[in-house]
C-alpha cells in the first residue's frame, strides 16, 4: 500500500483526462487544443488560413480557404487530411466537405480526402471586438493508424475596424495553473502522511 496515494492520483488523472481517437468524419471540441490523438505537433506541417482581412467589418461575409501543407505522403487517395477551425465570434458556414461541430468547423467524411477547404465567416454586428482564431490541421497518410500523421496549429487575434487596446481579452495567468498543480501535489503528500503513514507504525 506504499504507493497508494500516487496510484489514486494517477487513476484520477485517467478519469478526468479526455479520450481521443482519430475521426475521419470530423472532430469535436476534443481537438480544441490540437490533434493530440495523432501525437505531438510537427513542424513539417504548415496550416494556412487564406484571405483573412487585416481588420474585419461588421455584418460581412469573408470567403476563406484552409490549406494544409505537409510532408506526410498519401498514396491511397483517402483520409488525406483534416482540420478544426475556431472563431471566438461570428458564424462559420461551408459546403458539403465541412461541417459545424461544438462551436467550431471541421471536415466531413468526404472532406477528409483532401487538404484544402473553403469556408465562410460571417462577422458579428459589433466590430469593436477582437476575434481569436485557432486552426489545427492534420496531414494524414491514410494507413488507418496515427503513425506517420503530422499535425500543426496556427492562431491569431483579428481586430475589428473599431477595436482598441481596451478590448484585448484577458489571458489566463500561468501562475494560477502552477499554484493549482502545487496544491494538488501538496494534497497528495498530506494524504499520505496523515492517512497512510500512521497505519504503518
Amino acid at each position: 500500500m506504499r504507493f497508494r496515494p500516487f496510484t489514486l492520483c494517477f487513476v484520477a488523472l485517467l478519469v478526468f483526462l479526455p479520450t481521443f481517437s482519430a475521426l475521419p468524419g470530423g472532430i469535436n471540441s476534443a481537438a480544441n487544443n490540437g490533434c493530440i490523438c495523432h501525437g505531438s505537433s510537427d513542424s513539417t506541417t504548415e496550416v494556412i488560413l487564406h484571405n483573412l482581412p487585416n481588420n474585419w467589418t461588421s455584418n460581412t461575409t469573408y470567403n476563406l480557404t484552409i490549406e494544409i501543407i505537409g510532408e506526410s505522403s498519401n498514396n491511397s487517395g483517402e483520409n488525406f487530411g483534416g482540420f478544426r477551425l475556431l472563431f471566438s465570434q461570428g458564424e462559420l458556414v461551408g459546403g458539403d466537405d465541412v461541417q459545424s461541430m461544438d462551436d467550431g468547423m471541421t471536415h466531413t467524411s468526404d472532406g477528409n480526402d483532401q487538404r484544402t477547404w473553403d469556408v465562410q465567416w460571417i462577422t458579428p454586428e459589433d466590430d469593436s471586438k477582437i476575434v481569436q482564431i485557432t486552426l489545427h490541421g492534420n496531414a494524414v497518410n491514410g494507413d488507418g493508424s496515427n503513425a506517420g500523421d503530422a499535425w500543426s496549429s496556427w492562431e491569431t487575434d483579428l481586430w475589428g475596424v473599431n477595436a482598441t487596446e481596451a478590448d484585448v481579452p484577458d489571458q489566463p495567468d500561468a501562475m494560477v495553473f502552477i499554484a493549482l498543480g502545487t496544491v494538488i501535489i501538496g494534497l497528495g503528500f498530506a494524504y499520505y502522511f496523515v492517512a497512510v503513514a500512521p497505519k504503518k507504525k
